[in-house]
C-alpha cells in the first residue's frame, strides 16, 4: 500500500518537473493477494504489488502522455520528459478543454481491517472447505479468491491533489460435474461478510441440478427468461459502456441522444449511479480527481441523464459529474433499483422459458440499438410450468438491450455487488425476468 504522504510526494515530484502549460499525474497501486484452485487442489498462491504513474501534459494545445512503473524521482522525471517529447508529435486541438480546478472531495473510510489482515493460510482454509463440499458431492471445484487493496491518487497543475485507498474480496466458484457446471460468486468489502460455504453449496446445487438426463438443445426463438444477477451484470454493461457516457451522448452515438425526458425502458426500470451508496465499493473521486456525484440515468423507464468527465462536461456546459475513467466517461457505480420478487418466484411464474446463471464473452455488434450477443455458461436450464425440468446446452443470444429493459416482468427484491464477465463494472443489481428474450443458437456443450 502506498500511503498518502508517499503518494503526494510522487505527484508533487512530477508536477515540479513539468514545464508544460498543464500537467496531470495519476498514481495507481494494487496489492493483489490471490489464491486459485482447480480440480480440487490449490494450484496458485501469489502476492502481486503493481504501480503505475500516468503523466499527461498539455503544451500549446498538444497532449503528450507517458506511463512509468518505477516510483523513484529520476524515473518520474524521465517520464515527464517523455510526455513532453510525445506532445511534439500530436496535432494541436484549439478546442481542448482546460484541466479542471480543485473541488472539495469527500473523505471515505474504505480499508477494512478483517480484509487487510487475511493471510494466505486463511484463504487456503476457505478453499479447503469449498473443496470438501465438492468432494462430498463427487464434484470437482475450481475458482479464485481475490483480496485486493487499491490506491488511486490524482493531481494536476490547477490545484487538484486527492488520494484514496480501499480493499475488497471477490470469491468465484465453479463446481464441475463432467460437462455440467454450476457457478456462484460474491463480492464483499469486509471479510466477515463472506459466506463461502453458502456459495459452494449454490454452485454445487447448480452443477447437480437435473443431471440425470442429457442436456437438451433449445430451438432458437424468444423465451421468457429469468436472469441471475450475474447475468444482469452483462446486460446492463452494454448501455453503460455505449450509451450512458456524455461523449457518446453529445456525438449522437447514444440511443439517449435527443430523448431525455422520453420513455426508453419499461416503467419498472430505474438506474442511477452513486458511489456513496452504502453497499457500493467506496470511491470519492474519478480519474481526473473530480468528486463523484449521484446521477439519475433512467427513472421509471424515462431517460433522465448521462455521466460526464471534464471534457464532455465542458462541451455540455455542465461540468464533470465525476465519471472520468480509463476509457473515457462512463458510469462507475450503477444501481438498478430492485423490485419485489425473488428468483424462485420468477421461475414459478414462468410457463415455458429459460433460467440462466451468467454469460460468457459478450459483445455489442450494433451500438445504436445496443444489440448484445454472447453465450450462456455454468448453469442454463429449461423451465416448464414453473419448474426447472432439464438442463440446456449453452445458448447464444442476440438481443437489443433497449428491448430487453423494456420487457422486464419482474425484478428481485435484493441487490448485490456483481461484476460482469469483462470486469468492466462492479454494480448493485437484482435478479431479473424478461419476457420474450431472443436466443439465436446453441453450443455443443
Amino acid at each position: 500500500m502506498i500511503y498518502r504522504e508517499d503518494a503526494e510526494h510522487i505527484l508533487k515530484t512530477v508536477l515540479a518537473a513539468s514545464t508544460a502549460d498543464e500537467t496531470q499525474v495519476t498514481l495507481k497501486s494494487e496489492d493483489l493477494n490471490l489464491t486459485r484452485f482447480n480440480e480440487n487442489w490449490i494450484h496458485q498462491n501469489l502476492q502481486r504489488l503493481t504501480h503505475s504513474v500516468t503523466i499527461k501534459v498539455v503544451q500549446q494545445k498538444r497532449i503528450g502522455t507517458a506511463i512509468v512503473s518505477a516510483l523513484d524521482d529520476a524515473s518520474l522525471q524521465a517520464g515527464v520528459k517523455q510526455a513532453l517529447h510525445n506532445a511534439h508529435f500530436v496535432q494541436a486541438n484549439p478546442a481542448l478543454t482546460p484541466m479542471p480546478a480543485a473541488q472539495p472531495v469527500r473523505e471515505m473510510a474504505a480499508i477494512y481491517a478483517d480484509t487487510l489482515k487475511q493471510t494466505p493460510a486463511d484463504r487456503a482454509a476457505i478453499a479447503a472447505e469449498i473443496i470438501d463440499i465438492a468432494k462430498q458431492r463427487s464434484l470437482t471445484a475450481c475458482g479464485s479468491y481475490y483480496n485486493t487493496l487499491s490506491t488511486l491518487a490524482v493531481a494536476n497543475s490547477n490545484g487538484v491533489m486527492v488520494y484514496h485507498s480501499g480493499n475488497y474480496i471477490l470469491l468465484r466458484i465453479i463446481m464441475n460435474n463432467g460437462l455440467m457446471t454450476g457457478y456462484a460468486d460474491q463480492i464483499v468489502l469486509n471479510a466477515s461478510a463472506l459466506d463461502h460455504k453458502k456459495l459452494a453449496e449454490e454452485a454445487a446445487h447448480k452443477a447437480l441440478l437435473r443431471t440425470g438426463q442429457a442436456s437438451l438443445v433449445l430451438t432458437p426463438g424468444e423465451y421468457d427468461t429469468v436472469f441471475a444477477a450475474t447475468a444482469v451484470a452483462d446486460l446492463i454493461r452494454f448501455p453503460a459502456m455505449i450509451a450512458w457516457g456524455g461523449t457518446a451522448f453529445l456525438d449522437g452515438r447514444s440511443f439517449m441522444t435527443g430523448r431525455i425526458g422520453e420513455k426508453v425502458f419499461g416503467d419498472n426500470i430505474t438506474v442511477y449511479d452513486d458511489a456513496f451508496h452504502p453497499m457500493a465499493l467506496p470511491m470519492p473521486f474519478d480519474a481526473e480527481g473530480m468528486p463523484k456525484t449521484r446521477v439519475s440515468i433512467i427513472e421509471k423507464g424515462i431517460a433522465k441523464g448521462v455521466v460526464y468527465d471534464n471534457t464532455s462536461g465542458g462541451r455540455a456546459g455542465c461540468g464533470s459529474s465525476g465519471h472520468a475513467g480509463e476509457r473515457g466517461d462512463a458510469p462507475s457505480h450503477m444501481i438498478l433499483l430492485p423490485g419485489n420478487s425473488s428468483e424462485e418466484e420468477m421461475i414459478r411464474s414462468t410457463k415455458h422459458g429459460v433460467y440462466m446463471t451468467r454469460f460468457h464473452y459478450t459483445h455489442c455488434p450494433e451500438p445504436m440499438q445496443v444489440v448484445g450477443t454472447g453465450t450462456t455458461r455454468d448453469g442454463t436450464f429449461l423451465i416448464e410450468n414453473g419448474e426447472i425440468v432439464a438442463r440446456l446446452k449453452n445458448l447464444r443470444y442476440t438481443e437489443s438491450m433497449i428491448r430487453t429493459f423494456s420487457n422486464v416482468e419482474a425484478l428481485g427484491r435484493e441487490v448485490r455487488l456483481t461484476r460482469d464477465w469483462w470486469s468492466s463494472f462492479i454494480s448493485l443489481l437484482p435478479a431479473m425476468k424478461v419476457n420474450g428474450f431472443t436466443f439465436t443458437g446453441n453450443t455443443t456443450f
